[in-house]
């Protein structure tokens, strides 16, 4: 058993369970927390080999926590918790003074009154981090726990607070009134002329709080209203609601809060000499070969995007996603996270690609995530990240030199694969393509083809390429250590300070997967036109009461490199669900095949449509022909009244029965007699 941070483990003589915190592998220690809700004592060290002998690995499936569709008090707790417990991790030089109760306790005492709060408070904010997997989402308050359920709760008639000193009652900000600061603050606040609270409080109380009446001059003035707000509530709910992003972006533009007020921002790689998994860097680039639909390969579907994570200290590749989404897109960079952050036996297994753990053993969170302005610019990618207690790092503009080797580790990976595949775009022949045949229509791989392909070209570089540049430390010298990208990880493991930690899978997949809205229906979960069922659907009734009482949206996550499952969040418990049997032919099809296949057979159907209308209007030509000659036959007969037509009508069935009957032996004997002729002709014929 590898000890690695974040790891739950259970004492083999109880069922205690405890997580690590934190590895200190020259003391031959680990900080370890109870994870019991109840209880309250801080994390204790305890020695490794203790652990080892008398502890097991638990697999435990983790609670997901997610900060979306909070209460509006929810989120003020959340939110203050997670800048306590930001604060307290920023506070100390090293993790481990935390553990250290000397050093902790100035910590919390500092904290506690910068925030306000009792150092009780600060010390719950850290324990139920650490308990429930050190990642800023699980800090979202079980409030719905709390109180009575559904009950709606009102402000009564009295005004709330202290008595205001000058007599006058004063009112109670309610939804009504915090609607109007929001308006206000949107109006005249928010906006360019840079005008101060006081100003903005003045002009709401004449928008919102005042009312016109006429002088003995008639003239028109503006009278205040007794119940109005004062200019402490404004600025209180200001305080409390506003957005430090929105203040600086609206003010004084997004480029200077990019530049001097973006949080955790960074340009320097100088932590990467920690260890493993201090520090990735994410990066993409376009290659230039064609692909085709795995579903008809008729269809050239254009050129991949290949998204690759990369670990700064020992260069070794530890994500990759083959994508097909538009260039920096969030679905592109989350997958390539999501890939390096799990395990990579069973994502090659998913390609045919059969390897030895150790080829390619990375799956855990690192500290932070280095990426150009591009891939990581998005503000919710910005908030799944950070969610998992990860700091994003950007490059400084013009600095192509940061990202140096990840660039070479492209060129390298390239030109192996562009000097073998089909379909490869070739520049220097592009201004000469009416000569040649178009390199287009030459392609021939699907997306799960070409990713086998690069996942067997990445195992190759992590295990054998030889970093010619790396600059070995003294201590790698003396122990030998080969420049190649797995040797030199190997070593930063078992030498280095940085300590590996990791997440249950469905934490992770929970905060980097994309999320859609998919519809309930008698038929299914639809999503893509794609029906998707489950036993949790069954046991739940979930068809049955769309059937009966209609449709309803549910919010799903899903992995756009396989799209022959979906998940769920069902009381904080993740659900799979799969294809229904009808649709097995979308088994692990990437939504971008689907969708193309898709548009294919929509563009056919209309296609057919209009043949069948087509014919259509002939069909109904010539039975307009028909009709008209029955017509003319009709009326050169009509000699009788209409009640003689009407009479006798079963006896003229009957002979119109004889006559059909006569007709049809008639045709028999025609046809019986041309036979008859044809054979004569043969034996002549002989």
């Amino acid at each position: 058993m590898i000890i690695k941070e974040n790891m739950i483990l259970r004492w083999q003589d109880s069922d205690q369970t405890v997580r690590i915190l934190h590895v200190n592998w020259l003391a031959n220690i680990a900080y370890v927390i109870n994870r019991s809700e109840k209880c309250k004592h801080w994390p204790h060290a305890v020695r490794i080999e203790a652990l080892l002998e008398k502890a097991i690995e638990e697999t435990t499936e983790e609670v997901i926590y997610k900060s979306e569709n909070l209460t509006e008090a929810e989120r003020e707790y959340h939110e203050r918790a997670v800048q306590v417990v930001k604060r307290v991790l920023e506070a100390v030089e090293h993790k481990e003074q935390l553990f250290i109760s000397q050093y902790r306790a100035k910590i919390v005492q500092e904290v506690a009154q910068e925030f306000g709060v009792t150092p009780t408070t600060v010390k719950k904010y850290l324990l139920t981090f650490w308990k429930r997997g050190q990642h800023f989402g699980v800090l979202v308050p079980n409030f719905k726990k709390c109180g009575g359920k559904d009950k709606e709760r009102r402000a009564g008639e009295s005004k709330r607070g202290r008595p205001r000193s000058d007599g006058k009652i004063g009112i109670n900000v309610d939804d009504r009134v915090k609607k109007i600061f929001k308006t206000a603050l949107n109006r005249y606040y928010y906006g360019l002329k840079n005008l101060c609270l006081k100003d903005v409080y003045e002009l709401m109380l004449k928008d919102f709080f005042s009312d016109t009446i006429l002088t003995a001059e008639e003239e028109e003035i503006k009278v205040l209203q007794d119940k109005r707000p004062t200019i402490y509530q404004f600025r209180y709910w200001f305080k409390k609601e506003n957005s430090v992003k929105k203040e600086v972006s609206k003010r004084l533009g997004e480029e200077v809060y990019q530049q001097r007020y973006r949080p955790i921002t960074g340009n320097a790689t100088q932590d990467a000499g920690l260890g493993p998994a201090t520090l990735w860097q994410v990066d993409s680039t376009i290659f230039d070969v064609y692909l085709v639909s795995s579903l008809n390969r008729n269809l050239v579907i254009g050129r991949p995007i290949l998204y690759v994570v990369v670990d700064i200290f020992s260069h070794l590749i530890v994500g990759i996603h083959v994508s097909l989404d538009n260039f920096n897109s969030y679905s592109g960079v989350m997958m390539a996270l999501f890939n390096s952050m799990t395990s990579k036996q069973k994502f090659c297994q998913k390609y045919g690609v059969n390897i030895r753990s150790e080829e390619w053993d990375v799956a855990c969170i690192p500290q932070r995530i280095l990426a150009d302005r591009g891939e990581l610019n998005n503000t919710l990618i910005e908030s799944a990240i950070e969610n998992l207690g990860i700091t994003i790092q950007n490059n400084p503009p013009y600095r192509p030199d940061y990202k140096g080797h990840v660039e070479k580790m492209f060129d390298m990976i390239k030109s192996s694969i562009d000097s073998v595949v089909d379909g490869v775009f070739d520049s220097k022949t592009e201004n000469q393509r009416s000569t040649r045949k178009d390199w287009r229509l030459e392609a021939n791989l699907t997306v799960q083809e070409f990713t086998k392909i690069v996942i067997q070209s990445v195992i190759h570089y992590n295990n054998h390429h030889v970093l010619s540049n790396y600059v070995l430390t003294k201590e790698m010298l003396e122990a030998g250590v080969q420049k190649i990208p797995r040797r030199i990880w190997e070593y930063g493991i078992n030498n280095q300070k940085g300590v590996l930690r990791t997440l249950h899978e469905d934490v992770v997949k929970f905060y980097l997967f994309p999320s859609a809205e998919a519809v309930v229906t008698p038929k299914g979960v639809m999503y893509k036109n794609m029906a998707y069922v489950s036993d949790f659907c069954y046991e739940h009734n979930w068809f049955g009461e769309a059937r009966t009482k209609g449709h309803w949206k549910v919010k799903i996550w899903y992995d756009p490199t396989d799209l022959g499952q979906i998940y769920i969040l069902h009381n904080e418990k993740p659900q799979r669900l799969y294809l229904a049997e009808y649709f097995d032919h979308f088994n692990e099809k990437t939504i971008h095949e689907i969708e193309q296949t898709m548009k294919e057979v929509k563009k056919q159907e209309k296609h057919d449509k209009e043949v069948e209308q087509k014919e259509r209007i002939n069909l109904i030509n010539d039975i307009e022909k028909i009709v008209n000659q029955a017509r003319k036959e009709a009326k050169k007969q009509q000699s009788i009244s209409k009640n003689q037509r009407l009479q006798a009508m079963k006896e003229n069935r009957e002979q119109e029965k004889k006559v059909q009957r006569s007709f049809m032996e008639n045709n028999q004997a025609i046809e019986k007699e041309m036979d008859d002729e044809l054979d004569l002709f043969r034996k002549l014929r002989k």
